[in-house]
């Protein structure tokens, strides 16, 4: 019996059921504008989604490098074979050194929700608006210790990406 189940799950989980979808996406948080790639790995009308973004206005114009990555699950509410609608939870980390000379290193957490839109067959282009719980965590001097700082948040991603 426990090798029946076992061949159940790893039928599940085999390479040929998922199709996949790898892009470039820009987008804006309360942060900063971010650009970067972008993936998903699909079964059914389930989304996973990773991606690996950096902060254009600090990395490139103000040079401190803030990365950003990503990770979460979708739902097709609408899967046509040229249009979706689903909502998905994402998950973001990103960190910045602030200051040059400072040795520590403001980290925020994201958590949100939302709605993305795509549109196209091997080619697709998307939107995501969502929005949720944000978390600041910096280097209070004055204490000596690190401190949070809980808000709202937003992000909004534009993109496109090839399906295979």
């Amino acid at each position: 019996m426990f090798h029946l189940f076992m061949i159940c799950q790893l039928s599940a989980f085999s390479q040929e059921q998922f199709k996949n979808e790898l892009g470039l996406s820009a987008g804006i948080t309360r942060m900063d504008v971010f650009v970067g790639l972008k993936g998903e790995r699909i079964k059914n009308r389930w989304h996973y989604l990773y991606g690996l973004e950096v902060g254009m206005n600090r990395t490139f114009f103000q040079q401190r490098m803030y990365p950003r990555m990503h990770g979460g699950v979708g739902y097709a509410f609408i899967s046509g074979e040229l249009f979706q609608l689903s909502a998905q939870l994402t998950y973001a980390y990103s960190l910045l050194k602030i200051y040059a000379l400072s040795k520590h290193f403001n980290h925020w957490n994201e958590c949100y929700g939302g709605l993305k839109c795509s549109f196209g067959k091997k080619i697709k282009g998307y939107f995501v608006v969502s929005g949720g719980w944000m978390n600041e965590l910096y280097f209070n001097d004055l204490k000596n210790k690190y401190a949070a700082l809980h808000s709202l948040g937003y992000c909004g991603n534009i993109g496109l990406s090839y399906a295979w």
